[in-house]
């Protein structure tokens, strides 16, 4: 990519933030989940190399889009829900739940 395109992205995601400040204004944070998938299994994704990238991608999604933008973020955990598998004896794994607090962008 050129030098210009460069400054021409970075411009871009300032008028998002701005845009997003407006949107949020009156409001102390944007409240979303940390990540927007649940978690896969360890063995599948260690097992192949493209479905951990894939993973990777899609589990920072809004951890991207808050430094992308400049927003301050902090990302809370929460108490477990309840999961689909098991232990193998029918008690429900719990699966980790995080907050993100996302701030106005250059607010922190």
């Amino acid at each position: 990519k050129s030098a210009v395109e460069y400054l021409q992205a970075r411009a871009e995601l300032r008028r998002l933030a701005k845009e997003l400040d407006v949107a949020s204004a009156g409001h102390d944070a944007v409240l979303l989940p940390t990540c927007p998938i649940t978690p896969p299994k360890l063995e599948e994704i260690l097992a192949n190399w493209e479905c951990m990238q894939t993973t990777a991608v899609k589990a920072n999604l809004f951890a991207r889009v808050a430094n992308g933008l400049g927003c301050c973020a902090a990302s809370l955990p929460c108490h477990p829900i309840p999961s689909v598998g098991t232990h193998g004896d029918g008690d429900k794994l719990p699966l980790p739940v995080g907050l993100m607090l996302l701030g106005e962008a250059g607010g922190d």
